[in-house]
């Protein structure tokens, strides 16, 4: 198997930036897992607080009874105060993935045209 294959595969499938560090682009892959790691944490924790607060929400007024649609719908929209922290995050983390895919293609392919350069 060529070597662009293999690093593209492992920047796809495993974890962006694995596929650097293969192929011998050590801080290049160590950058590209470090900042999907950060925006993963990051993602992780944005949308744990959300729900956190969501259910103790909806704790807090099932006490007083059963929950009427309504009350939820309400609750929901009171959570909401705005996507846009998650939307970047996504967004880096796609941009993140398909930069890693690139990279190691390339990298992969320099590799293919001079197997002796590899360090």
């Amino acid at each position: 198997m060529k070597q662009s294959t293999i690093g593209v595969l492992l920047s796809v499938f495993v974890y962006p930036g694995l596929g650097q560090v293969i192929l011998g682009s050590k801080y290049s892959g160590v950058g590209f897992i470090s900042l999907t790691t950060i925006v993963i944490v990051g993602l992780v924790y944005r949308i744990a607080k959300r729900l956190y607060f969501t259910l103790d929400q909806m704790a807090r007024l099932s006490g007083e009874g059963a929950l009427e649609l309504g009350q939820l719908i309400e609750l929901l929209r009171a959570s909401d105060n705005g996507w846009h922290v998650e939307i970047f995050g996504f967004i880096l983390l796609l941009v993140c993935w398909i930069a890693s895919i690139l990279h190691a293609y390339l990298s992969g392919q320099k590799l293919n045209r001079d197997p002796i350069s590899r360090s």
